[in-house]
């Protein structure tokens, strides 16, 4: 991306706090598009006969999924507000690990649908 851009971006510190707000600001989209489907997710399980409490642990890790989801908004809007983003490393790495444990937790919710119906 720097390369196709070096002709109107300068480099160095410039372009990475321009990258990492980039990158912060479409994690925050994903967040806010991802968060919009939970609710319908939530209300839309199927039953699962053959798993018992399998319902109960979908519900729990849809919850996580959410807290993930409002993670991920504070700390992309930390990074993308920030003047200094790599000034920022906690929230940077934070990010990253929240954003694995939803999507760990959707695909957690994907194989309980899957296998226990």
């Amino acid at each position: 991306m720097l390369l196709l851009l070096r002709d109107r971006e300068p480099f160095g510190r410039d372009a990475l706090a321009h990258m990492l707000r980039l990158a912060a600001r479409c994690t925050l989209r994903s967040a806010l598009l991802a968060g919009a489907f939970l609710p319908v997710l939530w209300t839309h399980l199927p039953a699962m006969p053959a798993l018992q409490g399998g319902e109960t642990a979908a519900k729990t890790l849809l919850a996580l999924c959410a807290a993930a989801c409002v993670l991920l908004c504070v700390f992309s809007g930390i990074v993308a507000r920030s003047a200094r983003p790599w000034a920022k490393p906690l929230s940077i790495h934070a990010t990253a690990l929240v954003l694995w444990g939803g999507l760990t937790s959707l695909l957690s919710v994907a194989l309980l649908c899957h296998y226990a119906v």
